[in-house]
């Protein structure tokens, strides 16, 4: 213990290496445990030029710091990959189903119904994605599926480096 009674590194360490066994683990192995733990202590402490609680206490208020600022950085990127997602696996059903609706539309009124109930689910699902992408488009001509893609591969290249940033 230090002079002023409060635990020093090396105290804190110590505890970890006398903590009591875990429930099912022999005695070697969980001495080895605690010395990888300690180990990985020992190594983060010295990198980060850590000697005393006050330096860990700023080390850790300066990580959550970090953390949440890297957090907010990954909101509204998880919310731009999520919308660009719905509206590529809309224009993907829309471009999918266009000749099966197209060939509907062409029909004779009194055999659509048939047509109609044998391709439910493509007609159904173009007709949908057709809805939502009048308002994902906003009046613009033609499905701009190409871009969608490409900003989604930027985000995702740019989630996957700040995650990276995040883990450190």
């Amino acid at each position: 213990m230090a002079n002023n009674g409060s635990p020093t590194l090396a105290d804190i360490i110590q505890g970890v290496l006398d903590r009591q066994a875990e429930p099912g683990k022999s005695g070697c192995s969980q001495t080895i445990y605690n010395l990888k733990d300690a180990s990985k202590m020992l190594n983060f402490l010295t990198s980060n030029h850590i000697t005393d609680l006050a330096g860990m206490d700023n080390k850790f208020s300066t990580m959550i710091d970090k953390q949440i600022v890297i957090r907010n950085k990954l909101k509204p990127i998880d919310r731009r990959l999520k919308t660009l997602d719905e509206h590529i696996k809309q224009a993907e059903y829309c471009l999918e189903f266009k000749a099966v609706n197209k060939k509907y539309k062409q029909i004779k009124p009194k055999y659509q119904d048939d047509y109609r109930e044998s391709h439910r689910r493509e007609i159904t699902l173009y007709e949908a994605a057709e809805n939502y992408l009048k308002g994902a488009v906003n009046g613009k001509i033609g499905i701009p599926l190409k871009s969608w893609k490409a900003e989604k591969t930027k985000l995702t290249t740019e989630r996957s480096n700040i995650n990276q940033e995040y883990a450190t």
